[in-house]
């Protein structure tokens, strides 16, 4: 019997070479519907909440129309500082050049990579604005199949 693959299971130890140390596990989570903002936002916003990250990457904006995203006070807080949104009494965000009516809704994305031990702290929903979508990242495979390897 070949083997060709063994995951090491030893834990902290005095035997441990000073060279030879574990990497901590990560994880790709994907942040979205939350107002437009800038990556240097979400940062402090994680920071905020004592969830250590690795990176924060934008994966663009998206119009979506015919609804009303509601804006809890944290979200204001988190994402509100682009000059053309504006956040009526209802909470509802909308670029200056929207009509009240048939109005569409800008929204930010992001990719996030944090240590897997930071994961719950991550899925806590009291931490993100109303609406907001937090999950794991789905990665594509080259023949364009989605694969969750979260």
């Amino acid at each position: 019997m070949c083997r060709n693959r063994v995951v090491g299971t030893l834990a902290d130890s005095e035997i441990f070479s000073s060279k030879l140390k574990d990497i901590e596990k990560r994880c790709v989570l994907y942040l979205g519907k939350i107002a437009p903002c800038s990556k240097e936002d979400v940062e402090e916003h994680l920071s905020n909440f004592n969830i250590d990250f690795f990176t924060v990457n934008p994966t663009g904006s998206k119009k979506i129309s015919n609804i009303s995203a509601k804006v809890s006070e944290n979200s204001k807080k988190l994402c509100d500082n682009s000059s053309n949104i504006t956040v009526d009494p209802n909470g509802t965000m909308k670029t200056s050049d929207q009509s009240s009516e048939n109005s569409s809704v800008l929204s930010s994305a992001f990719r996030i990579c944090i240590l897997e031990n930071q994961k719950d702290k991550f899925f806590n929903s009291d931490i993100w604005p109303c609406h907001a979508i937090v999950r794991d990242w789905i990665f594509k495979t080259k023949d364009n199949n989605s694969v969750n390897h979260g």
